[in-house]
């Protein structure tokens, strides 16, 4: 990390764009089947920058029409980072 953060300091002072650093984790997104508590639940895991991204885009891909969650009426209750330990960025 230190050695990317010199290239790109370096990149900067020679006119180069600004980097954009993105930190993001790993999140676990689990779906279950609307009023049926004691049915398999769904679980996919999906990177992103925050508990609110991950359930969007977890949304996004799985929701849409002909998606996991579409079949059977699926909601999102549960988005816990696992990746990596809290605190740390990958």
């Amino acid at each position: 990390m230190q050695r990317v953060a010199l290239d790109v300091a370096a990149a900067e002072q020679h006119g180069g764009a600004p980097a954009e650093m993105l930190r993001h984790r790993i999140y676990r997104i689990v779906a279950q089947r609307a009023g049926s508590p004691g049915e398999p639940r769904l679980t996919v895991h999906m990177m992103a920058s925050s508990l609110g991204e991950a359930a969007h885009r977890a949304w996004t891909v799985y929701g849409r029409p002909g998606g996991l969650y579409q079949q059977g009426s699926y909601r999102i209750t549960s988005v816990e980072q696992v990746l990596p330990e809290p605190g740390e960025l990958l």
